[in-house]
């Protein structure tokens, strides 16, 4: 593999040999024509100036955050954005004359953009621009950044002050239409206050007085609740108790003894029912000493007072029954009525307290909604203006500021420019770069003449070894025939390369001392006229068309 590479290489190298005139001669047609149209190239002249701009002063240290200063990377974008302005180009045509080129706007519109195009602003270090432009003329080279710098200079003196003025103007009128404004949020915020006087947050405690109502409510559900349990209670022990009492005839007096306690223990019985519950120890107890009374009762003697259940023709006091006795009211039961009587009063009174309770719950809650949307609205309203109020101070600020800033201009001033360099008539071109050029005109002649050998050399049908044969055709080669030198042949191989090399080494010489003329004299400085003795000027102008 590597050996058919390198036989390839050979090939390739031995066709461009045999061209080797063709591809000098055609590497000095090109490198001529390139030549001769760098030596043509109109050389430019820069002219630059250096400006050292001060935005330091005595009032500076004193003034510090009470006046306005200037910012200088500011002033670098205001000279590249504004000095380079359609105006101002124009202004720098005007001054320097070249507005009398110029027979039409178009012209000079024309003129304004070219003199654009080769100035350029710089700033290679703190507060120092550099204001330079690069043209054929080296005269107006000087001139054209001698009235850049002027116009500079003049248009940035100007600047601060209008730029102060408008500044004082804009914020006086915003300072107006901020006081307007702010005398409209303090009207709406007093009216506001005025309508809801009742309802604004710290004039009332709805919620203290809402968590109030609240467990009032509470506690008196629970007494309404409490009380109706003791209505069901009396209401059971009325239906257990018997509202007559049935006395024998042999004792007509008053209740017996047993009979005054079993009474006794059941209105206390009752009463503890009323607070508790029926396992209530204090509850029990009363219970087993009430069986304990009624057995004792019903092993007494047969005179003592029996429970009637009313059955009887005469349910009056003093009456005689069925059985021969005498009714009389129970106690017991009068006592149960009188207190269930009550107990549903209680219950009646609890429950029309609970429904003026709800309701006056409702009103507190209506009354808070109301509460909140005004409390939202007020800071909504005490938000817009105390937004708009630190608007208005910031602009009386400004204002102020604005105003000691004129008066620090109009005693000293706040930027002071020097010229570090004045612009001077260059003496040298500074471009075109012709060694560059030139070298470049020689490896593309270089390089023309050599592919074009190496391309006949390759469309070519001829071949150079055998090798080459066998890649190309899938055929046995018997053999090869050298070819012997005639007579003298010899000779003139060597006349000839002696003669390549002698036209290569003047070529190579040729573009030497083209740089060499270039460095010492320029090739800009050479006289039209001698292209024109040689015949150049057509090939120059050939190359360019």
């Amino acid at each position: 593999m590597i050996s058919e590479l390198w036989d390839q290489i050979f090939y390739y190298l031995d066709a461009l040999w045999r061209r080797r005139w063709l591809a000098l001669l055609v590497a000095v047609g090109v490198a001529a024509a390139g030549w001769t149209y760098v030596a043509q190239m109109p050389s430019q002249y820069t002219s630059e100036a250096k400006i050292y701009v001060d935005t330091k002063s005595v009032l500076g240290p004193l003034l510090q955050g009470v006046a306005i200063d200037g910012d200088t990377q500011r002033q670098i974008e205001v000279m590249r954005q504004t000095l380079k302005t359609r105006s101002n180009m124009q202004e720098i045509v005007r001054r320097t004359d070249l507005d009398l080129q110029a027979e039409s706007a178009e012209e000079l519109d024309a003129l304004a953009q070219r003199v654009s195009a080769g100035l350029t602003i710089s700033s290679n270090q703190e507060n120092i621009f550099t204001v330079s432009y690069t043209g054929r003329n080296p005269q107006l080279a000087r001139d054209i950044v001698n009235e850049a710098t002027t116009i500079f200079i003049e248009n940035n003196l100007g600047d601060n002050r209008s730029d102060i003025n408008q500044a004082q103007t804009f914020i006086r009128n915003q300072v107006q239409s901020y006081r307007e404004r702010l005398n409209e949020a303090e009207q709406r915020l007093a009216e506001f206050k005025r309508e809801n006087a009742n309802t604004l947050p710290g004039n009332t405690s709805y919620g203290e007085e809402l968590e109030q109502v609240k467990s009032k409510l509470a506690a008196l559900r629970g007494a309404l609740a409490d009380a109706r349990a003791r209505v069901e209670l009396l209401r059971r022990e009325l239906e257990q108790t018997p509202e007559m009492l049935t006395q024998q005839g042999g004792n007509l007096g008053p209740p017996s003894n047993i009979d005054a306690r079993i009474m006794e223990l059941r209105a206390k019985l009752d009463d503890l029912k009323s607070q508790y519950t029926a396992e209530h120890p204090d509850v029990e107890r009363a219970q087993r000493q009430l069986q304990s009374l009624m057995k004792e009762k019903s092993s007494g003697p047969s005179g003592s007072l029996e429970a009637s259940d009313g059955s009887g023709p005469d349910r009056t006091s003093g009456t005689e029954g069925q059985d021969g006795g005498i009714k009389i009211p129970n106690p017991t039961y009068t006592d149960l009525r009188v207190q269930f009587v009550e107990a549903r009063s209680n219950v009646e009174s609890l429950t029309q307290q609970v429904a003026r309770t709800q309701q006056a719950l409702e009103s507190l809650r209506k009354k808070r909604d109301e509460v909140f949307q005004v409390e939202a609205k007020l800071k909504e309203l005490q938000r817009d203006y105390s937004v708009i109020q630190n608007r208005y101070q910031t602009m009386l600020s400004r204002l102020e500021t604005a105003k000691m800033s004129e008066e620090r201009n109009q005693q000293a001033e706040g930027v002071k420019f020097r010229m570090i360099e004045n612009p001077q008539v260059p003496s040298a071109p500074s471009g075109p770069n012709r060694p560059v050029y030139l070298a470049a005109a020689f490896v593309l002649s270089v390089g023309t003449g050599g592919g074009l050998a190496l391309f006949l050399g390759i469309i070519k049908t001829s071949f150079g070894s055998v090798q080459h044969i066998r890649r190309e055709y899938d055929v046995p080669v018997l053999g090869t025939l050298s070819r012997q030198p005639e007579p003298g042949e010899r000779k003139w191989r060597i006349i000839n390369l002696a003669a390549f090399v002698v036209t290569s080494t003047a070529f190579v010489a040729c573009f030497a001392g083209l740089l060499v003329v270039e460095q010492m004299y320029g090739l800009g400085n050479i006289d039209p006229g001698v292209l024109s003795r040689f015949g150049l000027t057509q090939l120059v102008a050939a190359v360019r068309g």
